[in-house]
Parts: structure tokens; sequence; C-alpha cells
């Protein structure tokens, strides 16, 4: 008798349930979708900032070693400033 009373239950409460949270999930997926399109176009500006670009080649150029330790990183962070300072 319980079984029969929950799977009414079941089946009168779960198509009202899922009707009213249809709209609420699409307005969740619109604004998660309105977000990521933000972040792609920040994403997009700041990578073809022309300074970014000049950046990512001077990191390129010197990390394009494996770095170990601590020392060598200080090494290599020297390094792109003074290439800077000499390209300016």
């Amino acid at each position: 008798m319980k079984l029969i009373i929950y799977f009414l239950l079941t089946c009168l409460i779960a198509p009202y349930l899922s009707a009213e949270m249809t709209p609420t999930l699409k307005k969740m997926i619109e604004l998660r979708q309105k977000q990521d399109k933000r972040e792609q176009e920040k994403q997009k500006k700041e990578w073809n900032d022309p300074n970014n670009k000049y950046l990512r080649e001077l990191t390129k150029k010197h990390y394009g070693k494996a770095v170990h330790g601590d020392k060598e990183q200080e090494k290599l962070q020297k390094n792109i400033v003074k290439s800077i300072k000499e390209n300016k």
C-alpha cells in the first residue's frame, strides 16, 4: 500500500517540479553563457594587447629553458628586465 502511495505521489509531484525548474535552469544557463562570453572577450583583448605580446615573446625566449630552483628563476627574470631595457 505504501509503495502504491509513493508511486502515485512521485508521478504527480515530479512533473510539476521539473516544469517549475525549467525556466530557472534556462536563466542560469543564459547567465553562465553571458559570463563565459565576457571572459572570452576579456582574454582575447588581453591576448591581442601589444605589450602582452611583447612580454609573451620575451618569456618564451627566456623560459624556453627548464628552470631548476629559485636562483635560476631570478637569473631569468633579471635577463628579461635587461632585455626590456635594451629594447627601449
